[in-house]
């Protein structure tokens, strides 16, 4: 199996409701961070790569079709180029409305795992395989995607955000206009379907991982947690 469809849009970009809609077009299956927790023993495997060991996409990926979000989205050039047939997605929403779900998602998570000068998880009784994880998470996004400025503070959301930008505009300058779609998952079926040449399904595009659902992924109270995606 090879991949088919590589998503590089960054994490709170609707890229789950993406992964669902892919592998209900077809391609199935799509890696997404949620593979992680099905497949823990990749989280060593994904920080190497980070480190500079030479990947082997088609021993990682070789049951998958398609990409979408982190990890996957920081190899977005390796993978692009590996697999010069596959066709690439990008998700977007507006920048502002990125920066609070990230906020109120994956920061917040990780700002309870990495308070201020923490370089291990402060998690308790964390096993060492969720360890890893966090780690893998800590140097591909955190560090590796921005630069360790996370925190909730006007600062650090300006740098994420000119981040974000940056990529969504490097991604647009790389790949050939006729082999990307820019996309929003708020577009449904249309451009998607039309774009990867298939029919188009009678059932909803899906809508899924909103604030709530995050944490309750994770495990966490949501009492505290605004509903906005």
């Amino acid at each position: 199996m090879s991949l088919k469809v590589i998503c590089p849009g960054f994490g709170r970009t609707g890229t789950l409701s993406l992964k669902f809609a892919l592998e209900q077009l077809g391609f199935s299956n799509c890696y997404h961070q949620r593979e992680l927790f099905r497949h823990p023993e990749h989280a060593n495997i994904w920080s190497g790569y980070a480190d500079g060991n030479p990947p082997d996409w088609p021993a990682l990926l070789a049951n998958y079709q398609a990409t979408t979000d982190w990890p996957s989205a920081y190899f977005w050039q390796q993978l692009i180029e590996f697999y010069p047939e596959a066709k690439v997605i990008l998700t977007v929403r507006d920048s502002q409305s990125w920066i609070r779900s990230m906020t109120n998602t994956i920061f917040k998570a990780c700002n309870l795992a990495f308070p201020p000068g923490a370089t291990e998880p402060q998690t308790p009784d964390i096993e060492s395989l969720q360890r890893s994880q966090l780690m893998a998470g800590k140097k591909i996004i955190l560090d590796g995607t921005f630069h360790g400025r996370f925190r909730d503070t006007p600062d650090d959301r300006d740098h994420c955000i000119t981040a974000y930008e940056l990529h969504i505009e490097q991604v647009k300058h790389t790949v050939a206009a006729e082999r990307l779609l820019v996309y929003q998952v708020t577009d449904g079926w249309g451009p998607l379907c039309e774009f990867l040449e298939v029919p188009t399904p009678d059932s909803p595009f899906p809508r899924t991982n909103g604030v709530e659902e995050f944490f309750q992924e994770l495990g966490k109270p949501t009492d505290e947690v605004s509903a906005e995606q």
